[in-house]
Parts: structure tokens; sequence; C-alpha cells
């Protein structure tokens, strides 16, 4: 088996701090963010409101304003200037914003892509100049219209909330748990999934979600009476997800108008990969969905390209060979105090590979994905069988990945712009890892498991070992079958 593929899959789950997350822009006035910033203003006209204002609406305010994810507002000018010196620093060092997308030599010519936080290089230089100069307000009446955000937490349009059945309480331990619970969106006709979330419960322990349809409703069956159960893989209900959350990724919306066929009365399960605490914490996740019985015109489909867990590695992509590969052949495995180890992992997709009268999908976003030790990740396709096929085509490069910032990023283009994928092609995913203790992750994981130095780290699900994942989400036109 190549491609895991089915009509089922969230399309796009979008930064945690954009324009389509829980802080959603409802209102973009006249002289906003949105507008480019001229980076030849010179040092005399630069002002907060003419100049840096505009700079900080796009690139920062829909995390830090009131109420938003990030700890401090960054709405006023005062507010700005408290912060100015902390913000320029982090700025500078790319911290901030948190967005790890960029070309490189290897993976360049990307698609844009939606609510790109990306702070170029003019915009830097002007913010440090103006920290640099005092800081200087300027004109109020210059300023750009304050943005408006939306007051209801999470996702827009939502028609249900569904909850854990019962708070839950993760033990003290030095092990990862994961724990399955059936959800009833008490359905009552085939509905369209159009959008989805997690307001994860408790965000020491909640590592990532997943959520899988269950229209045999056995997760119901293997909760009973506990009202949940252990679980790995598919959570037993055979059934692809149509949902992957991770720290960092907010709502997930479509690309244009697509959905997810959920039949009536089907229920849902949610997977939690709850990380080890050393006390006792409850949890009470909660997953949003925007349901509809509209019909899209668009289905979305869903697969995994990568290394995710040892009983995956055939079905997932061959594993390439690589440093300290031992003589038997590749093994996926980051030696430690190794800073900047390679695994790189290619799934062809089988040349009769089709999706009922459908041969050929749409790309419209993609969710890299890697732990603790990850370090630069990026995701190539190849077109073997096209006439005349040149290099590699970049689908995403993330060189800065962060943990805590994970995203599915979306392409900004129309359907017809979207990158095709289908028979004979080649999801190429290549990750990068620093298991050193230059790497402030590999630190706190050490300090987790009670060691004092860095440890081999072999693939699997748990945060301290390893995965090397591409997960695509793909569109195809609806069909009578649907």
């Amino acid at each position: 088996m190549a491609l895991v593929l089915s009509a089922a899959g969230v399309v796009s789950g979008v930064a945690a701090c954009g324009a389509n997350s829980s802080d959603v822009v409802e209102d973009r006035p006249q002289g906003d963010a949105s507008a480019a910033v001229d980076a030849s203003t010179t040092t005399a006209s630069l002002t907060y409101h003419e100049t840096i204002e505009p700079i900080v609406q796009r690139r920062c305010q829909s995390c830090h304003h009131q109420g938003g994810l990030a700890p401090f507002s960054l709405s006023t000018y005062s507010e700005v200037v408290a912060k100015g010196s902390f913000a320029k620093y982090k700025i500078e060092a790319r911290e901030m914003p948190p967005w790890g997308v960029s070309t490189s030599d290897t993976c360049g010519s990307m698609l844009p892509l939606t609510d790109d936080l990306a702070m170029p290089q003019g915009e830097i230089d002007l913010f440090g100049t103006w920290v640099t100069n005092g800081m200087p307000e300027g004109d109020p009446a210059k300023a750009p219209a304050p943005l408006t955000f939306a007051a209801d937490e999470g996702l827009l349009g939502a028609t249900h909330t569904l909850s854990l059945p019962a708070p839950y309480a993760v033990v003290p331990s030095t092990k990862d748990e994961f724990r399955c619970f059936p959800l009833d969106p008490k359905a009552t006709e085939d509905l369209w999934l159009t959008g989805s979330n997690v307001l994860p419960g408790d965000s020491r322990v909640v590592h990532h979600v997943v959520l899988f349809p269950d229209p045999a409703r056995l997760g119901a069956v293997a909760a009973g009476a506990a009202g949940s159960y252990p679980c790995s893989g598919d959570a037993g209900v055979n059934m692809p997800p149509v949902l992957a959350w991770a720290p960092g990724v907010g709502p997930a919306e479509f690309q244009v108008d697509a959905g997810i066929k959920i039949p009536a009365g089907s229920h849902f399960v949610v997977q939690l990969h709850y990380h080890p605490s050393s006390e006792t914490v409850v949890d009470q996740t909660r997953v949003q969905l925007r349901m509809s019985n509209v019909r899209p015109k668009y289905v979305a489909q869903f697969g995994v390209a990568g290394r995710v867990d040892p009983g995956a590695e055939d079905a997932l992509g061959v594993l390439m060979p690589g440093p300290a590969d031992p003589p038997s052949g590749p093994e996926f495995l980051i030696p430690a105090n190794a800073p900047a180890h390679s695994e790189t992992v290619h799934l062809q997709l089988p040349e009769k590979w089709v999706d009922g009268d459908v041969q050929n999908f749409r790309i419209a976003s993609i969710f890299p994905h890697m732990h603790w030790a990850g370090a630069n990740i990026q995701v190539t396709l190849s077109h073997p069988l096209d006439a005349g096929a040149g290099s590699d085509q970049c689908l995403i490069g993330v060189p800065r990945y962060n943990f805590n910032w994970q995203r599915t990023y979306r392409y900004e283009v129309p359907y017809e712009s979207l990158p095709t994928i289908g028979p004979g092609d080649t999801v190429k995913v290549s990750c990068t890892y620093n298991n050193t203790m230059s790497n402030p992750f590999v630190q706190k994981a050490l300090i987790e498991e009670r060691r004092n130095e860095p440890h081999d780290i072999g693939l699997g699900e748990a945060t301290n070992e390893e995965m090397c994942v591409a997960i695509l989400w793909m569109l195809r036109p609806i069909t009578d079958s649907d």
C-alpha cells in the first residue's frame, strides 16, 4: 500500500495566530496592515502610526490583542513601546512572528501561503531602526483603523462543540498515554464537515489530538461504561482521520467550497496523546465542528507520507539511505549528540492508483510534523511521468521547525493553480534533527525523562521518539456517487 487516501481529511489547520484562527479578523478597514509597507521610509519620517503600526497589525496583532493567544497585547502605541526592545530582539532573532517557512537552495519557489506572518527583511530593519531611534509616536490622526477580532472562541460558525464525556485525570507518569473518547454529534441526516478546531483542556499534557469519524459507532463499544479506552493507530475504528491537531495549530478551514461527508448517525472518536506529567492533571478537551447539509463543490482527500511508527513503515514510503545506517540497510535512528542528522522518505503513488473515476488530485494544504528533536523539514513532489518533467516541485520548506508552533500550511491560490498529484508521482519528505543539548526541546525532554545527556532516538509516537511525516490534504470535484 502506498499513499493512504480516502474521502476524508481536514484541508487546513491554519496558524494559531493567523487571520483564520481563533482570533479571526472580522473587519479589515481601509488603511490597515494588508497594504505593503515602503521599506524606503526615511529615518526622519519613521514613526509608529505611519509606518510601524501597519507592520504590527499585519504580523503581530492576530495573537497579541486583548483576549488573544499571546500573553500580552500589542494593540496600542503604549503597549508596543513597553515591549519594544524585547520585540526587536525576538524579531531580529527571527523567533517572532512564529513562522518557520522560507525558501532555500533545495526547496524554493513555493506557492504563496494563507495568513503568512513572515516578516521580510525590510520590515525587520524598519522596526529595529524605529526602536533604536527612541520609538517616536508620530501623528495619531495618520494611524490605520484598528483591527477588530472575533469575540467568540475558536471556529467561526461552529455548529457542534463536543466535549469529552467527563473530565479525564492524567496521572503522574514518565510515559506517554494515548486515550480515545467516543463523541456523539447526534446527526440525524448526512452532513458535510467544512471546518474544525480543538480547544485543549490543559495544554501542559495535550500533545496532539486526532479526530476520526465512526459510522459504525465502534468507539462507544470499546469505551463501554468507562467512557474511554486506550488506543493507538486508527483508534480501532478503521477510518482515516478528519482532523489532526498539534500545538500551534488553529481552526481548520477548507481551501475552497469543499467538505467531508459524515453519514447520518455517525459518531466521532477523539484520540488524545497525553504527555507525561509529574502531577495529576485533569483534562476535558473540546472539539468544535462546522457541519452543513449542503453538498460542496469539492471533496477533501487525506494522505500521509513519511515515517510515523514502526507499524506503518511500508505503507507510507521507502526510507532512503542516510548517515549512520547499519550494514543491514537504512534505519531510522537519530544518534545522540548529532547536531544535524537527516532522514528521508520517498512515497511513490502507484500508476494504477485511482479514487473512483478520479486519477489526479490537487494539494490544498500540508502539515509537516516532527517531534522535539526536529529542526528542519521539507516536502517536495516529482512528476516523473510528465513529459519534460524538470526538478522536484517544492511543496513546503520549514528550516526553522518549532514544535510549539506547528501549522497546516494552506496554499493561497485558486483551485486550478494548486499542485497536482497523481499516479507515478513521488512525495519526498526530508527531515533534519538536532539531538544535542543546544536544542532547548531536547533539554526539556531530558529533564522530564530524568536523564543527563542525549541518547539515541528511534521512531515512534511518543514525544521522546521521532517522526518524519507530511500530512497532505487534497481536493477533487464531487461526483454523483458522493
